[in-house]
């Protein structure tokens, strides 16, 4: 996974979620 890897390298990580639901796109499960 990307977050995994940007978390291994001490970055953040982004998720615009402008025209996406949160009930459909999740971010934090995704490990934003």
């Amino acid at each position: 996974k990307i977050s995994e890897l940007a978390h291994a390298h001490g970055a953040l990580v982004l998720v615009d979620n402008s025209i996406m639901s949160p009930v459909l796109s999740r971010p934090l499960e995704l490990g934003a």
